[in-house]
């Protein structure tokens, strides 16, 4: 099968390299940090597939659960992430008003 690595960071290709040196998986792949990138195994912040740090194990596990079709959802995906990335500054904000709120009514 076809397995590409294609990384901006030279540092993560050569991990990459390594901890793949012996993985053998039934599909053809390419694996980018590159987001922009159409149709691959994207890996870093926000990834659907898997973020930055990671162990061997964690790669081979999400490789081997990679699904092409997963691709096309990857736009909901990211929108999902905004969603909860925006959600979570929200409770932390308002856990602060109400925080202040209580102190100043002590």
């Amino acid at each position: 099968m076809f397995m590409k690595i294609e990384c901006d960071c030279i540092l993560l290709q050569k991990t990459l390299e390594l901890f793949l040196e012996d993985f053998d998986d039934k599909k053809d792949i390419i694996i980018s940090d590159d987001m922009t990138r159409k149709g691959v195994f994207f890996i870093g912040e926000n990834s659907p597939y898997l973020n930055l740090p990671f162990t061997k194990d964690e790669l081979i596990i999400a490789l081997e659960k990679f699904d092409f079709a997963d691709l096309n959802s990857f736009e909901d995906i990211k929108k999902t992430a905004l969603e909860d990335k925006i959600s979570n500054i929200f409770d932390e904000f308002k856990f602060k008003i109400l925080k202040t709120i209580r102190e100043h009514y002590e």
